[in-house]
């Protein structure tokens, strides 16, 4: 369980929020509520996953990737398979 945000820390949480890094870089993605919307109308289980304690994190995402000179080197984040743990350590 994140004790910040009380939500718990799966493998399926952390699947998803993989996913919408992805999709927010694929679609070009530039604002947190137009991504939100879209969640509540096209994926529930996205739109859950913010309401439930992951949206501090993809909104602030959204705006380091929008916002960021050096993007490129980022671009590895969105990545599904990427272990953010090793990243880190690199």
């Amino acid at each position: 369980m994140n004790l910040i945000t009380m939500v718990p820390a799966t493998a399926k949480f952390f699947e998803q929020t993989r996913a919408m890094r992805r999709h927010i870089v694929e679609n070009g993605v530039t604002e947190f509520a137009v991504f939100q919307n879209w969640c509540d109308e096209n994926n529930s289980r996205w739109a859950e996953a913010l309401d439930s304690g992951c949206a501090d994190a993809i909104e602030k995402f959204i705006a380091d990737w929008n916002g960021r000179a050096d993007a490129g080197r980022w671009k590895h984040a969105a990545q599904a398979d990427d272990n953010v743990w090793d990243n880190e350590l690199k």
